[in-house]
């Protein structure tokens, strides 16, 4: 319903004048009800009734449930059915299967349901049939305490038992049964499918109505926590990224509304949230695994020695790099033990080591066992299986921050073509190598061959990723300074601002990342000869870089010359000075 028409409908059904201020607080008002028609005349009669338009967002904040179930009194027309009873009716036309799916998907975000969800965790299940089968929590049958014992939801629902439902003789998934389901549902407009996106969504309340009618909501959310976990087990591993961007939102929902529940998933909710870029929810989930591990499992076991190099990876994502090294060399001693030096395992604790050195700025470090990574690989996999490349590049980008760029670019050439030829254009993988060969030719100076790599990576993650997400960021940031190398300052300078703001957004103020993009957007405004503007940002972010890493750490040298930069610009000698005798490398803009 259009905000206009669903004000009318309000201040209509409320009996209250249409003066200035009464519109100013309907619009909050029909905003709340997503402007359902259906809970909009609900309110009007509440309103009517207790003359409170003023008061009405508060009280209904406080107890939707009763608002939602409240009967209108007997003076009005045939609107007088509530939202509640206009809702249970259809729901109770609903079969079995319709209903239970309804009321699973009330613990996933309301928008962005796919089949692919639950057609992913049958297949899980259809895979471990036989052999050992995951031990799914099944409470034990309880009434639902709703309206009638014969109900479609007074069952306790099942995961096995609800996805078999979908599952034909030969363990294929029937995508038609699914569809049948979906469109009972559709008929009585409680859901609506999105051809675009390919997937559902609920209406906002609706969506909470129907965990309302539960008494026993803990055990569908523990249903539906078994079918989202065992989805997310059956993502290749090289979709998990482009995957995780649309499953964030339902594992978010999910620990948000029934906290507790799920717990013998957090390490999968884990990798959605680190995949997505979400790595403080990563970590948060990651300390309760490895916690947890420890205590049931020891130190020594193999699933305990998981939690620790996912938790160490999401550390080092969020630039914590201490306390990921810390982590990954108890992993690669703990992997030699239990597995042995060669073991694919042990060469991928040793590469995650690797690539936090280099952070570190241990370069030597970092090549010393890249290198060990490669030939091993290579011996292990062949030259053009992926982890192999995955080795090659890594090598080649510390080739790169050696200086050594020739070295560097020869090796992501190779990278690039291989994957290209094995993945296709559009896999994340080969984006990644398109991203690292564009920065390379960067640090040569090669900057037409640079951008034009840079706004194929940018466009295709914002494709596949979304404006917001760190990956799109990272290339919209090297664009950038590929711009200002070409001296055009001013679609540097957007694209710096815009980084900045989603930086702070997604990251907070305090982020290595977000202060990275403030040094950007600085050094920018220096460029152009806007001083103080640049002042203002690189004190800052002087400052907590200086706290958050070492003085001689190639990224807080960047930012120190900034600044430097920035003082000689503005004439100011004596500050001048003093920051250049902190300065080791001379390399602004990050």
């Amino acid at each position: 319903m259009e905000e206009s028409d669903a004000i009318a409908l309000l201040l209509q059904r409320a009996c209250q004048q249409s003066s200035p201020a009464n519109t100013s607080l309907a619009a909050e008002i029909v905003k709340e009800l997503a402007y359902l028609p259906l809970a909009i005349i609900q309110a009007g009669a509440f309103i009517l009734e207790s003359r409170s338009l003023g008061t009405f967002l508060s009280v209904y904040q406080k107890d939707r449930t009763k608002l939602l179930k409240r009967k209108p009194g007997q003076g009005h027309d045939d609107y007088a059915w509530t939202v509640y009873t206009t809702w249970q009716m259809s729901f109770d036309k609903l079969r079995k299967p319709a209903a239970t799916f309804l009321l699973l998907c009330s613990f996933l975000h309301r928008d962005g349901i796919t089949e692919e969800i639950f057609s992913r965790a049958a297949a899980y299940m259809i895979r471990k049939a036989q052999s050992k089968p995951r031990r799914l929590h099944k409470p034990k049958p309880k009434s639902m305490g709703v309206i009638s014992p014969d109900s479609p939801q007074s069952q306790i629902p099942n995961a096995r038992d609800f996805l078999g439902q979908f599952v034909e003789q030969t363990g294929k998934w029937d995508s038609f049964r699914f569809l049948e389901l979906t469109n009972q549902i559709k008929e009585y407009s409680l859901i609506n499918f999105d051809e675009n996106q390919n997937s559902f969504s609920i209406h906002p309340l609706v969506h909470s109505w129907s965990r309302m009618i539960l008494e026993n909501p803990e055990a569908y959310a523990q249903c539906m926590n078994n079918i989202l976990g065992m989805s997310i087990l059956e993502i290749p591993p090289d979709n998990l990224r482009l995957t995780s961007v649309r499953l964030v939102s339902h594992v978010h929902f999910f620990m948000q509304t029934i906290p507790g529940v799920g717990n013998e998933f957090y390490l999968q909710y884990a990798k959605i949230y680190h995949e997505a870029g979400e790595y403080a929810n990563a970590i948060k989930l990651g300390v309760i695994t490895l916690n947890k591990c420890r205590k049931l499992l020891g130190d020594n076991n193999l699933h305990t020695v998981i939690a620790m190099e996912n938790l160490a990876i999401t550390y080092d994502s969020l630039h914590q790099l201490e306390e990921a090294e810390k982590l990954q060399v108890g992993v690669l001693e703990m992997r030699k033990k239990l597995l042995g030096d060669d073991h694919l395992h042990t060469l991928k604790a040793m590469n995650n080591l690797a690539s936090t050195y280099e952070k570190l700025g241990q370069l030597e470090k970092a090549k010393k066992l890249q290198v060990v990574v490669l030939e091993r690989r290579k011996k292990l996999l062949g030259n053009d299986h992926l982890d192999t490349l995955s080795a090659l590049q890594n090598l080649s980008n510390t080739y790169a921050k050696h200086g050594q760029l020739e070295e560097a670019e020869k090796r992501q050439i190779v990278v690039l073509e291989k994957r290209k030829k094995l993945l296709g254009e559009n896999h994340v993988k080969t984006m990644d190598a398109m991203h690292n060969l564009a920065s390379i030719y960067a640090k040569l100076g090669a900057w037409e061959e640079a951008e034009k790599l840079q706004i194929v990576v940018l466009e295709k993650w914002k494709k596949f990723l979304g404006d917001s997400h760190l990956h799109t960021l990272k290339a919209m940031s090297n664009l950038a300074s590929t711009y200002e190398k070409l001296g055009q300052m001013e679609e540097a300078e957007k694209l710096r601002v815009l980084v900045l703001e989603r930086r702070r957004k997604l990251l907070g103020d305090d982020h290595l990342d977000t202060l990275l993009a403030m040094n950007n957007v600085g050094w920018t405004y220096c460029c152009q000869g806007h001083f103080v503007k640049a002042e203002e940002l690189l004190v800052v972010a002087v400052d907590k870089t200086r706290r958050l890493l070492n003085d001689d750490h190639p990224d807080t040298q960047a930012v120190i010359d900034s600044l430097l930069q920035t003082y000689r610009g503005l004439c100011k000698q004596a500050e001048a000075a003093e920051l250049e005798k902190l300065i080791i490398h001379k390399s602004p803009g990050v």
